[in-house]
């Protein structure tokens, strides 16, 4: 669901884990190099660094298969109730103007599989969180093809 009016937006996302290991997938740095960045990018996991607890910092930089870009992130954990909800920061470090966007992901047990629902608020336009929901639902399927392997 992508709100333009407000600059939300919420996806969800039935995954084959359970909530432990798709938190896990988020907060640990070996985990969430295999997922992070979704087609056509890969994240080194010498790139990325997790501090999962309030206040703590996380930076991870995906680099382009094509072109070796690189595209690095960054922010700050807000909330890390394990395995239940992380709250955090997101800077996109390529657009050094723009204010950081606050992102809530939530892991609920739904049988033997998990919900996750990861809701963004952001003051994108409409046009740029459009691309930002396409964006997320590759590193989504990054995280479930993950997910349904480990």
């Amino acid at each position: 669901m992508t709100d333009s009016s407000t600059g939300e937006l919420t996806i969800t996302r039935l995954l084959d884990a359970t909530p432990e290991q798709a938190f896990a997938a988020w907060t640990e740095a070996e985990r969430f190099s295999q997922w992070w960045g979704g087609p056509g990018f890969t994240a080194p996991v010498a790139d990325v660094a997790l501090d999962p607890k309030v206040g703590g910092e996380w930076k991870a930089t995906i680099v382009a298969d094509e072109d070796g870009s690189k595209y690095p992130f960054q922010g700050n954990y807000e909330v890390v109730d394990a395995p239940n909800k992380l709250v955090f920061t997101l800077l996109d470090n390529n657009h050094p103007d723009a204010a950081p966007e606050s992102m809530t992901v939530t892991f609920t047990p739904a049988g033997e599989k998990t919900e996750m629902v990861v809701h963004q608020d952001s003051n994108l336009d409409a046009e740029t969180l459009e691309k930002a929901k396409e964006g997320w639902g590759g590193f989504f399927d990054g995280l479930a093809t993950y997910l349904a392997k480990a």
